[in-house]
């Protein structure tokens, strides 16, 4: 357990710890109920009392997870045929999209 001289040192108050967490619950709570948007909302959120970069890797790391956990329970309800053609097709634009974003 971290105690408030831990949290402090590192640069961070307890009650932007606290910010932190609730932003992060805050979103996870969002996606239980619409099943998206949690790096959309925890990003932003966290990011008020959080270093951006930090912030960012944390959630991206957090939503893999959840979205590894998703993938393994419903691949058994899964359209693999429909899911293959949307590979594709990302795939396909994924290059396209990569050009857009660096002009």
């Amino acid at each position: 357990m971290l105690s408030a001289i831990d949290l402090t040192s590192i640069g961070l108050t307890p009650a932007a710890w606290a910010a932190a967490i609730g932003a992060i619950v805050f979103a996870a709570v969002l996606r239980g109920f619409t099943g998206f948007g949690f790096a959309l909302a925890a990003v932003p959120l966290a990011s008020l009392v959080l270093p951006p970069a930090r912030t960012v890797a944390a959630i991206l790391v957090m939503q893999l997870g959840i979205g590894l956990r998703d993938c393994i329970m419903e691949w058994r309800q899964s359209d693999r045929p429909g899911i293959a053609k949307l590979t594709l097709g990302a795939l396909a634009g994924l290059p396209i999209g990569v050009a857009a974003l660096a002009l």
